[in-house]
C-alpha cells in the first residue's frame, strides 16, 4: 500500500478517454437536430396564414384562396388551424429542451467517469492491516531479507550460544569481535597467528577469520540492534542436522561480543594459522578484540554453526520472505496458506515491520510482525484488502445511488428527448435548388404557369 498509490490510474484514464468521446457524439448529434429544428422554426408556419418556402403557394408565387384549404376544398377554423400549427412547428421538444437535454447527457457522462475513478480509486487504496507470518520449516532456501529506505534503515541484532562464527566476505569488509582474552596475551596470539597486536589489544586478521569453541557459548551484539541498510538472514542445516546461519549486512560495521560462560576453550584460526586460548574466569568484552578486514570497507559475512537457543532480530520498513512456507494471518483480511517456495513482499509503515529468527537444537521458528502492513504481496497479488472490499456494505449503495441519481436519470431524460425527435424528423433539408425544382415540377403537373 508503497504505498499503492497509483494503482489502477490505466484504467481510469481508459474510462475518461472511453466516457468522454460519448458524451461529446451524443451532445453533437443533438446540437445537430437542434440545428436542424431551429431552420425549421424560422420558417413561415403554413396554417399561421403566411406560405412557407416549401408551400405550393410559396412555388407558385401567389397565396390561395380564401376558400381553399390545400386539398381539403375549405378553409377550417381557426382552433383547428391552430391545433395543426402546434402539431407541425411545436410538437417537439423547444429549444431550451434540446439545451437541457444536451446538458444532462454531459453531466452524466462525467458523473459515470467520476464513478469510475471512484471505484478505482477505493479499489487500489488500502489501509494498514495487523500482519503475522509465521512457519516452523526448516526447508532449503528460506531467506529473510530486511531493507530499509532513505528515511528509515534497517536495524538488527543477535543473542544466545553458538559452537562457531565465521567472518569472511570482501577483502574490504571489516567487522569486530571482541573476545573474552586478556589483553595481555597479546603476545602469545602474536606469536602463535603471526600478526601485530595494536594499541589496546586490537588484532587486524585476514578474511575469512573462524572462532570455534569446544562447547556453545554467548554471542550478542554489542549495544542491542545496530544499524544497517539491508539484511539478509538464510538458515542451513548441516550434516547430521547441524543447524547454521548466515547474516549478511549491507551498510553495517557489525560489533559481536562473544562471552565465556563456563569451562572452554577457544580456538582463532585465521590466514592458515591457529591461536587455542583456555580460561575458565575471563567472562568480560573488554579483552582483546579482533577487526576482520579493513574499516570502510563492505561488510563481511556472518557465518554461525553450533546455534543453541540463538536470536536473530531485525526491523526494517520493509521486507522480502524468500521460499517461505507457511501461513499470513492479517486482521483483517483473514489467514492465507502459501506453498512451497513462495515468495513473500511486505511493507509496513515507519520502521514498524519486525522479523525473529529463532533457533532451537532440533528446530527453527521464523515470526515476522506489523502492527501497521500497508502491503503484503505474493504470487497471486495483494492481500491487504482494499478500502472496497473492507467497506462494501457501505460504498456499494452510496454508488449505486450516485450512479442512479446522475448518470441513468439523467440519460434516461436524454434519451427520451432524443427518440421523441428522431420520430419528429423529416431527415435533412434539400438544397434550395432542389427545393425550386421540386416546386417547379409540382406547378407543372398542375398545368400552372
Amino acid at each position: 500500500m508503497g504505498s499503492s498509490e497509483g494503482h489502477g490510474t490505466p484504467g481510469r484514464w481508459r474510462a475518461t478517454r472511453t466516457g468522454v468521446p460519448i458524451g461529446l457524439a451524443v451532445a453533437g448529434l443533438i446540437a445537430a437536430l437542434l440545428g436542424s429544428r431551429r431552420r425549421r422554426a424560422a420558417r413561415p408556419a403554413a396554417a399561421g396564414g403566411a406560405a412557407s418556402p416549401d408551400s405550393e403557394a410559396g412555388a407558385g408565387g401567389r397565396a390561395p384562396p380564401d376558400g381553399e384549404a390545400g386539398a381539403g376544398g375549405r378553409a377550417p377554423p381557426d382552433g383547428e388551424a391552430a391545433a395543426e400549427g402546434k402539431h407541425v412547428s411545436g410538437g417537439g421538444p423547444t429549444r431550451s429542451g434540446w439545451w437541457g437535454a444536451a446538458a444532462l447527457t454531459v453531466g452524466a457522462v462525467l458523473c459515470a467517469a467520476v464513478s469510475v475513478l471512484g471505484y478505482n480509486w477505493l479499489g487500489h487504496r488500502y489501509w494498514p492491516v495487523v500482519l503475522t507470518a509465521t512457519t516452523s520449516s526448516q526447508s532449503t532456501g528460506q531467506q529473510v531479507m530486511l531493507t530499509g529506505d532513505a528515511k528509515t534503515g534497517a536495524r538488527w541484532g543477535v543473542s544466545g550460544y553458538v559452537g562457531q562464527l565465521t567472518v569472511t566476505g570482501p577483502p574490504g569488509g571489516s567487522a569486530e569481535i571482541m573476545l573474552p582474552v586478556p589483553v595481555t596475551q597479546c603476545g602469545m596470539v602474536l606469536a602463535k597467528l603471526h600478526v601485530a597486536c595494536g594499541a589496546g589489544g586490537v588484532l587486524r586478521l585476514p578474511s575469512p577469520t573462524q572462532f570455534s569453541w569446544s562447547t556453545a557459548q554467548e554471542l550478542s551484539s554489542v549495544g542491542g540492534l545496530q544499524a544497517a541498510s539491508q539484511v539478509n538472514l538464510e538458515p542451513s542445516t548441516g550434516a547430521h542436522g547441524t543447524q547454521g546461519v548466515t547474516v549478511v549486512l549491507t551498510g553495517a560495521h557489525p560489533v559481536l561480543c562473544m562471552f565465556a560462560t563456563g569451562r572452554a576453550r577457544l580456538t582463532i584460526a585465521a590466514g592458515g594459522y591457529s591461536y587455542p586460548a583456555h580460561f575458565t574466569q575471563y567472562t568480560a568484552c573488554d579483552g582483546i578484540t579482533v577487526v576482520i578486514g579493513s574499516a570502510g570497507g563492505t561488510p563481511p559475512v556472518l557465518e554461525l554453526g553450533g546455534l543453541d537457543g540463538v536470536k536473530l532480530t531485525g526491523w526494517a520498513p520493509a521486507g522480502t520472505l524468500q521460499g517461505f512456507t507457511g501461513q499470513v494471518m492479517l486482521r483483517p483480511g483473514g489467514t492465507s496458506v502459501t506453498g512451497s517456495g513462495t515468495s513473500v513482499s511486505l511493507k509496513a509503515a515507519g520502521n514498524g515491520l519486525s522479523a525473529s529468527l529463532h533457533f532451537i537444537p532440533g528446530s527453527q521458528t521464523l515470526s515476522v510482525n506489523a502492527h501497521s502492513a500497508t502491503s503484503v504481496t505474493t504470487s497471486e497479488g495483494q492481500l491487504v484488502p482494499s478500502l472496497w472490499s473492507r467497506e462494501a456494505v457501505v460504498f456499494g449503495p452510496l454508488l449505486g445511488g450516485f450512479v442512479t441519481a446522475f448518470v441513468v436519470a439523467p440519460l434516461g431524460v436524454a434519451v427520451g428527448v432524443l427518440t421523441d425527435a428522431l420520430k419528429r424528423w423529416r431527415g435533412p433539408r434539400r438544397p434550395r435548388r432542389l427545393r425550386k425544382k421540386a416546386g417547379a415540377g409540382k406547378k407543372e403537373a398542375r398545368g400552372e404557369h
